[in-house]
């Protein structure tokens, strides 16, 4: 080849390269955050509604998606695929998938789009169960020789008869007991009464008077001196009345009974960031481990927890808040939240 049509040929590569790296996203990467279930727990054979948000990271590219139930939290070719390119499954696909298309990110590589979709949790489904979402950009796919995956979010799910998926509200009993005191108040009353006596006593006083003349003839003349004498008595009478006057005061003792609850005490340890060092704005992985104390007689208990980034340690409600009852926040909740159900003891 002459060195003019080496040229030529080099220079029609080299546009070719710069036509298909303009069309073709150097850095794929869908997102997908903020994965629930409705309702929070499962019955086997039922319709939950699994809602999330889907991003695509380049303008016009399209987002891919699957929904597999698991007993883990890393996708295989052989989980429950309940939602793959052919639509909801049921009974689940269990021989590799690939996903669904979404939609088209559109120019605005800001927004992220909400998407939920019914599906069929497996018939003979017991225990503790994860729902995967995984995700990527222009194709998603889930196969026994490889997968392509870009984006992958859980959420723990348990049966709904499960004591880990009730809430336990305390039941309170009042036993009244009446207590009854008596109180006797006694008052005496004194009354005096005067009673008059009016004694009156008569003296008679005899006077004999004679006279005697000289013809021998003697009159004799009595006169009577009546004295009377009034005596007066006066009797003072005391009467002193008792009166009692009985109170009774009811006192009512309550004793509050509570239904006993199951509760437990969960520990958390061995938390670990992947890298060791942070870029603002860029995803990192966070791992712990954790186990509950069960304290009564339950077999099954549920984990629940949180994901915060502070400034302190101490934990706060307006922390950064990067994982909660919800999901992953991006842009963190600063509001006080719920923490999410990790994991069943």
């Amino acid at each position: 080849m002459s060195g003019s049509k080496q040229r030529l040929f080099s220079l029609f590569v080299f546009f070719l390269s710069i036509i298909f790296l303009k069309n073709t996203p150097l850095f794929a990467a869908a997102q997908v955050r903020n994965l629930s279930i409705t309702p929070a727990c499962y019955t086997a054979g039922q319709i939950i509604t699994v809602s999330f948000e889907a991003n695509a990271t380049n303008a016009y590219q399209g987002i891919m998606a699957d929904i597999v139930f698991s007993d883990n939290s890393i996708p295989e070719y052989t989980d429950d695929c309940v939602l793959s390119d052919a639509g909801t499954n049921n009974p689940p696909v269990t021989t590799g998938n690939n996903g669904l298309y979404l939609l088209n990110q559109g120019g605005d590589i800001s927004v992220w789009h909400k998407e939920s979709f019914p599906v069929t949790v497996p018939s003979g489904y017991a225990g503790t169960k994860y729902v995967i979402v995984n995700a990527a950009e222009n194709y998603m796919q889930l196969w026994s020789w490889g997968s392509h995956i870009e984006a992958s979010t859980y959420i723990v799910i348990v049966p709904c008869d499960n004591p880990a998926s009730v809430t336990y509200t305390p039941t309170y009993t009042y036993t009244a007991t009446p207590t009854v005191t008596k109180t006797i108040t006694q008052t005496s009353t004194r009354t005096f009464s005067a009673t008059q006596t009016l004694t009156c006593t008569n003296t008679i006083t005899s006077t004999p008077t004679i006279t005697i003349s000289e013809t021998a003839t003697s009159t004799v003349s009595i006169t009577l001196t009546q004295t009377p004498t009034p005596t007066l008595t006066i009797t003072l009478t005391s009467t002193i009345t008792f009166t009692a006057t009985i109170s009774e005061t009811i006192t009512q003792t309550g004793t509050p009974t509570n239904t006993p609850i199951t509760y437990g005490i969960a520990k958390v340890r061995n938390l670990t960031v992947s890298g060791g060092c942070y870029t603002a704005g860029q995803s990192m992985t966070v791992s712990f481990e954790v186990h509950a104390d069960i304290l009564n007689t339950y077999s099954k208990f549920g984990i629940f927890g949180d994901i915060l980034f502070s400034n302190d340690n101490v934990a706060d409600y307006n922390d950064d808040c990067v994982l909660e009852d919800s999901g992953a926040q991006d842009p963190p909740d600063i509001d006080g939240h719920s923490g999410r159900l990790i994991a069943v003891q």
